[in-house]
């Protein structure tokens, strides 16, 4: 590699020692500080309206980190470029997956564990679900701004989700037609009783298979629960709530999330580094919903 062809915000990053696809583009950049050399991973976003990724890669691998250290990448740093703050990175110690994993029927029960701990292990700090920044999904920025309500965090989602659909593969009428009895009358009927009944681990057990249909969202499975669920939560608990279809799927104009994160001083030009300040993971509260408990039977 020559180094005269990395960014100065990147290299600084590299010899401060910061523990560093077609959207973006990875390379490994191997550096000789002081006599020791080290290996990092690299992630490069050079579309502009992409360039949140890089600190969502960062916040939520450090996040995961937190809870599982021993399966987790370990993030660096990240920032923008020196010269244009359009183009921005990622940076995470390198690791060569290919040579350490395992055969496939050693590396699934090893998956499973990992999503047990960190479903076990991950508390949040509010009791809401959602992340304070912005995560995606590949290129799709993903709505997380905290609510309470499980409900109406998958719902905003899938709403989100039909909308990139749209714009990639054209109109669908019928599946936009469908998604909001689905919404209506499906979401409402498999979600609302986790967070308004006080329901045990992985119950309504009869529900359990069709809570993984719901959030596997093909269209096939769309059109069974429907007709399966007709009647939403008529015959179900007359004492919730109306449904939650009307809520906006859009974020307020002021999101909750954390301070911004600030800019520090390294060996090097250190433009565009940033180093936020370390969060525990964030999504749900056991105590709270037994979504977590669905995540976990799966795994088991």
């Amino acid at each position: 590699m020559d180094y005269d062809t990395l960014d100065a915000a990147i290299l600084a990053g590299a010899l401060a020692g910061r523990s560093w696809e077609h959207w973006s583009t990875g390379l490994r950049i191997d550096v000789l500080d002081g006599g020791n050399e080290k290996s990092y991973f690299v992630k490069v976003i050079e579309r502009e309206d992409f360039v949140g990724m890089a600190e969502a890669e960062y916040e939520g691998q450090k996040a995961i980190a937190a809870v599982i250290p021993d399966n987790a990448v370990k993030p660096v740093a990240w920032g923008y470029y020196a010269d244009a703050k359009t183009k921005a990175w990622f940076m995470a110690e390198y690791s060569n997956f290919r040579a350490r994993a395992p055969p496939l029927e050693q590396l699934l029960p090893i998956v499973k564990q990992m999503l047990k701990q960190m479903h076990q292990r991950s508390i949040s700090p509010t009791g809401q679900f959602g992340f304070h920044v912005t995560s995606y999904y590949g290129p799709q920025p993903m709505i997380v701004d905290w609510t309470d309500n499980w409900e109406e965090f998958w719902v905003r989602e899938f709403r989100s989700g039909l909308r990139n659909v749209e714009r990639m593969r054209g109109q669908d009428p019928e599946l936009f037609e469908i998604a909001e009895q689905f919404i209506e009358k499906v979401a409402s009927r498999l979600l609302r009783p986790l967070q308004k009944v006080k329901v045990g681990a992985s119950k309504p057990i009869e529900d359990f298979e069709d809570r993984v249909s719901l959030y596997a969202m093909a269209k096939a499975d769309i059109k069974r629960l429907l007709e399966k669920y007709p009647d939403g939560l008529r015959y179900y608990m007359g004492g919730l709530e109306p449904t939650i279809a009307s809520l906006p799927d859009t974020p307020p104009a002021t999101p909750s999330r954390a301070q911004p994160p600030t800019q520090i001083a390294s060996k090097g030009d250190n433009t565009g580094i940033n180093t936020p300040p370390r969060t525990p993971l964030i999504t749900y509260d056991p105590s709270r919903n037994s979504i977590t408990d669905d995540l976990l039977a799966a795994g088991e």
